[in-house]
């Protein structure tokens, strides 16, 4: 009885249904963060919620309140209090880093929501380009860029955008966020390119068929589409059930880490002109080492320099912890020679 009875509570907290009405709770869709000179200034993005409404089903007009503080938590306070109703977070599926991030490490920002128990573990993190001044010019189209951001976060089954989950902050940190493009002038939504940091500091952007790569490789696609160009001559080719599959050979000293990415192509074009017949193995060969070459671009700038964002470091611990402990300490884990990639894309 003492379990149902604790069910029950828990799904009343989750529906939205509590002391406090859902008229009277402001519920938040999106949290925006970003440095300052003197700390931090933080805007929360509300809606109203009916009382005849479930939380999840608050929509339409969105407003922004904004705050600052010396800390996260001070300005998010300052950013509530802006507003007069109790604010709800189970909604919130969005952290927006502003352009400070790139300046100063978001390891703080995003150790304080991964710590943070009343927080949503799942949160999709956004890198935008806009200052705190800039976002709070946005509310006016600012609802239609939660909703497209929020269908790009659950694009591939949900695993479309990096998660404050996945944050590694011990030493700054280090990962791949998404840049989500939009301004006060346009409601759209869009991601084009990622910044890569290495311990808190912003190290390359990635873009184009790399960021798809990478997304792959993170676990957060199984589709590619990408342009190959040669002279004036232009590739198009879309992806459709790729699969990197790992593998360990060799002894744990020396082993080597394999890995191979299949999945089928559905779309070829040269220059314009679908490609059938003899001419697509020819093409899916150079689909297949344009991939093979942008790996170990992403290797290069990624594992070789000890910032394993792909974790294909855990694939070696599984052969031996000990012995690839060692390796990590000595610095000869990162030898490039210990990964070996192929492409086995197909047309059909």
């Amino acid at each position: 009885m003492k379990i149902f009875a604790m069910l029950l509570l828990a799904t009343l907290f989750l529906t939205g249904c509590s002391a406090t009405s859902l008229g009277d709770r402001a519920v938040v869709k999106a949290v925006y963060l970003d440095h300052t000179e003197e700390g931090y200034a933080a805007s929360i993005v509300v809606y109203g919620c009916e009382p005849t409404t479930d939380a999840a089903s608050a929509e339409g007009k969105a407003a922004i309140y904004s705050g600052v503080g010396d800390d996260v938590p001070q300005a998010l306070a300052q950013a509530e209090q802006q507003q007069t109703k109790e604010p709800f977070y189970a909604q919130n599926g969005l952290l927006l880093l502003g352009r400070g991030c790139r300046e100063k490490d978001p390891a703080p920002i995003l150790s304080y929501f991964g710590e943070e128990d009343a927080s949503r573990k799942d949160l999709a993190v956004y890198l935008t380009e806009l200052s705190p001044e800039e976002f709070q010019q946005c509310e006016k189209g600012i609802s239609d860029v939660i909703r497209e951001a929020e269908r790009l976060a659950a694009s591939s089954g949900g695993r479309g955008a990096f998660g404050i989950h996945e944050a590694k902050c011990e030493d700054g940190f280090s990962g791949l966020l998404p840049v989500l493009r939009f301004s006060e002038e346009s409601s759209s939504a869009t991601v084009r390119s990622a910044v890569l940091f290495e311990r808190g500091v912003p190290c390359a952007s990635v873009e184009g068929a790399a960021l798809q790569l990478a997304s792959l490789l993170l676990g957060k696609t199984s589709e590619l589409t990408m342009e190959i160009t040669q002279g004036e001559e232009r590739l198009e080719v879309a992806v459709k059930g790729a699969t990197v599959r790992k593998n360990m050979s060799g002894s744990p000293a020396e082993g080597v880490l394999e890995l191979e990415l299949s999945g089928t192509i559905v779309s070829l074009t040269w220059g314009g002109k679908a490609v059938y017949a003899r001419e697509s193995k020819q093409a899916s060969e150079e689909v297949n080492r344009f991939v093979e070459k942008l790996f170990y671009e992403l290797v290069q700038i990624t594992f070789e320099r000890k910032n394993d964002i792909f974790g294909l470091s855990w694939w070696m611990k599984e052969q031996s912890s000990t012995q690839t402990a060692q390796l990590e300490r000595s610095g000869e884990l990162y030898d490039p020679g210990r990964l070996s990639f192929s492409c086995h894309l197909r047309y059909e």
